[in-house]
């Protein structure tokens, strides 16, 4: 990439200038908006940087994508925007990495590199394992302030005051005895958070 150039720019270089507007819903699609889009690259952050190679990576119609840890150093929402665009790639890829989740997202063949042995497995990692895989969504959730210590006995996680928590609705029952006795206050901050999905 031209450090230099804008995302939006380096795109247009790929796709032509006339189509502004793919560039844009591409790297919307990486979570990149506003500002960030009209940034020289060399000023974004190395996360956003990453998004704008994988943007690139896919415009660029290749049938093949050789991804080194994809998803490392980004934040929930950005790793949920990669996972999506890949799931929406229509060519082959070879994936290293440690994210399980991501394996069981994307992947439909596994390579375990263990002791200098490789040993290959059709199906998710979580397959692989005999587990079954943890289904997980992404929620808005909303920020609180611990103003009385208790224990989550859901997650068996003890909370102190001044500890800020992130609930999404999906752990809202986990929650609910804290909340009807005054534990916790809602401060007004969200975020997107990733979270089991629940089995009812």
């Amino acid at each position: 990439m031209d450090l230099r150039l804008s995302a939006e720019e380096q795109l247009l270089q790929v796709l032509g200038t006339e189509r502004k507007a793919d560039a844009r819903r591409m790297l919307a699609r990486m979570l990149l908006f506003g500002e960030s889009v009209e940034r020289p690259i060399g000023t974004l952050s190395g996360g956003e940087r990453g998004r704008v190679a994988l943007a690139l990576i896919l415009l660029k119609e290749s049938n093949f994508l050789l991804l080194d840890e994809p998803t490392n150093y980004l934040d929930i929402p950005s790793r949920h925007a990669v996972e999506s665009a890949l799931l929406d790639y229509e060519g082959s890829m070879m994936i290293v990495t440690h994210d399980r989740y991501l394996l069981d997202t994307v992947c439909n063949r596994v390579v375990e590199v263990k002791g200098g042995k490789t040993k290959t497995f059709n199906g998710t990692f979580s397959e692989m394992k005999g587990r079954r895989p943890v289904e997980e969504i992404v929620q808005d959730a909303d920020e609180y302030r611990v103003t009385s210590a208790f224990t989550n006995w859901v997650t068996n996680r003890r909370y102190i005051p001044g500890d800020k928590v992130l609930i999404a609705p999906a752990e809202l029952k986990g929650f609910q005895w804290a909340l009807d006795n005054n534990k916790l206050k809602k401060t007004g901050g969200r975020q997107r958070k990733k979270v089991r999905a629940s089995d009812d």
